[in-house]
């Protein structure tokens, strides 16, 4: 439940943080005429790709690491595992088959669910956010293809590693394979959540003791792009 509300926090603040960063685009670069003051001008912006964003959230962690040794602490062991997902609403709006932008630092590979089944987005994968001046490696950024109508999962460790009385981790991907045979449209995006919280919670044979997240992202056609 903790987990929970910290994401829906940490998603409230990101929405605002991204208003913010509109409003001030639109202030600080806002539209000139295409003609003005006896100058014909033309201008374009482009906001920054998940690569360099990732990248800069790595150069962000190891300079507090930094930091903080700096002043005698100890972070050598603080890193993130990261999944940056960006989804072409435009295409999405349509109902159609599309090619998202994913780049994965170290994080649990997020699946695709639909009512046909359960699919592993394919791509690259680098260290956690904190770590890649360990090996100078840049994050990959890849497209995946969704099919109109899956729902984008990504969980936390703390569901795949729950464990049940002989120590078996429950198993996501085949549960939910399972589980939409019997009903397809578990893959609407509210209902997956709750499934999965409570299936990792019932394969536990000691309880969820570790901190666990769900999130599933689905497009849906005329609820605004």
């Amino acid at each position: 439940m903790r987990a929970g509300v910290r994401l829906l926090s940490a998603l409230r603040r990101a929405d605002h943080i991204r208003e913010i960063a509109e409003t001030t685009r639109r202030t600080v670069l806002r539209p000139l005429p295409s003609y003005w003051a006896g100058l014909e001008q033309a201008a374009a912006y482009t906001k920054a790709d998940l690569r360099d964003v990732a990248l800069r959230m790595d150069q962000r962690l190891r300079r507090h690491q930094v930091h903080v040794r700096a002043l005698g602490g100890d972070e050598s062991e603080r890193f993130a595992t990261a999944a940056l997902i960006n989804v072409p609403t435009h295409d999405a709006a349509e109902g159609r088959d599309i090619d998202v932008e994913l780049v994965n630092c170290g994080h649990l590979t997020p699946l695709a669910v639909g009512p046909d089944g359960v699919r592993t987005l394919t791509g690259d994968a680098t260290l956690p956010l904190g770590m890649l001046g360990l090996t100078g490696e840049t994050p990959a950024s890849d497209l995946v293809p969704v099919r109109a109508g899956e729902t984008l999962l990504l969980v936390s460790d703390g569901v795949t590693e729950a464990r049940d009385a002989d120590g078996a981790f429950y198993p996501l991907s085949d549960d939910l394979t399972s589980a939409l045979r019997d009903d397809p449209a578990l893959s609407e995006p509210r209902r997956l959540v709750r499934y999965v919280r409570a299936a990792a919670a019932r394969h536990a044979a000691n309880g969820l003791t570790d901190d666990t997240t769900v999130l599933a992202v689905r497009h849906s056609p005329g609820q605004g792009a």
